[in-house]
């Protein structure tokens, strides 16, 4: 089951942070995900 979540990248930001303070290994997977999706939102199209 997947959610969708509206953020601001302000927020997006944040929320890496704080996930950040987690032990890599708890949290390297969600981070990833997160930043994969959050770029693939920021890539200017033509």
């Amino acid at each position: 089951m997947e959610i969708t979540l509206t953020l601001n990248v302000e927020d997006v930001n944040l929320v890496i942070t704080a996930l950040a303070e987690l032990p890599f290994k708890v949290s390297c997977n969600l981070i990833g995900k997160v930043r994969d999706q959050a770029s693939a939102q920021l890539e200017p199209t033509e």
